[in-house]
């Protein structure tokens, strides 16, 4: 009896361990789905140029009225000062209207050239140049013309400004166009005795430059 009672529980107990198994393997197997292979990092780009790059203040000056002005601009565009030196500097006799001087002798003459000390280091650094000088007799001195024939200027934006008591900008500044006819030139700027840095500010920001 007691073996029968043993087959039969045996036997009962047969389908729950098949179901048990059944269970487990019919389970899908989960996997977890490989890393993907990470993305190359690319290369990081240059920071652009400014768009005004560097900036060049040159000017002439025999009494610092335009060397004050000068000084301004470099100040605001956070340029680089460089005067115009004559290898012979100008004397007070040599600027005395009045008479046969120098000054006027040379800017009768449309071909005099005085000869000046130097020119800027590491010109091609700049891409703007502000040119400043005293109006005699309405025009650029010649030592202008000097420095802009001394350069290349080539694709470079030239800004002209003028310094003076009672005589207007004029023509001194398109005069000089052809002596540097390869570069994009800004309408010039003349500024009297007594003009403020906030007016300078002003006249620069209408350029529509942007300096930074």
């Amino acid at each position: 009896m007691k073996y029968w009672i043993i087959t039969l529980t045996l036997l009962m107990a047969i389908p729950f361990t098949v179901c048990a198994c059944s269970h487990e393997t019919d389970e899908p197997e989960i996997t977890a789905k490989p890393a993907p292979a990470p993305e190359p990092t690319p290369e990081p780009e240059p920071d652009p140029e400014p768009e005004g790059g560097k900036v060049l203040v040159a000017y002439f000056s025999c009494t610092n009225t335009t060397k004050s002005v000068a000084e301004n601009i470099a100040g605001i565009t956070d340029g680089n000062l460089f005067r115009i030196e004559p290898q012979q500097p100008y004397t007070s006799a040599d600027l005395n209207y009045n008479t046969d001087c120098r000054a006027n002798r040379e800017q009768n003459d449309p071909s005099a050239r005085p000869a000046i000390k130097g020119m800027p280091e590491n010109p091609d650094e700049y891409q703007i140049v502000f040119i400043g000088y005293p109006i005699w007799w309405g025009k650029a001195p010649r030592v202008i013309s000097t420095f802009l024939e001394s350069g290349d200027f080539s694709g470079k934006t030239i800004i002209p400004f003028c310094t003076s008591h009672s005589s207007g900008l004029g023509s001194s500044d398109t005069d000089l166009h052809p002596l540097a006819n390869d570069a994009a030139w800004k309408p010039g700027k003349r500024f009297g005795a007594g003009t403020t840095k906030p007016e300078i500010e002003r006249w620069i920001k209408s350029l529509g430059i942007d300096f930074e």
